[in-house]
């Protein structure tokens, strides 16, 4: 798998965006984010195999992580869709 065609693959092959709120929501994050977002939720990728793949450390994946998720939270949040 080519890392650097990870986002665009999500998107062509739909597996990542299925849902218009969730496209909307991922446009709001660094394409880094996305890379670990993908191989985290959709490939099943553990933490340790990303940072492998990506040759970042495993804490860097984490926070990618959870900066992603923190940013989609808070644009569901922003757009009414989370109380």
């Amino acid at each position: 798998m080519d890392i650097e065609k990870v986002p665009e693959i999500a998107v062509k092959e739909r597996k990542a965006v299925c849902n218009p709120r969730l496209e909307r929501a991922l446009q709001n994050i660094s394409v880094k984010q996305k890379e670990a977002l993908y191989l985290y939720y959709y490939e099943e990728y553990s933490i340790r195999e990303i940072s492998q793949m990506l040759h970042r450390k495993e804490s860097t994946i984490q926070s990618q992580l959870a900066a992603a998720r923190k940013k989609i939270k808070q644009y569901y949040m922003d757009q009414d869709f989370l109380e």
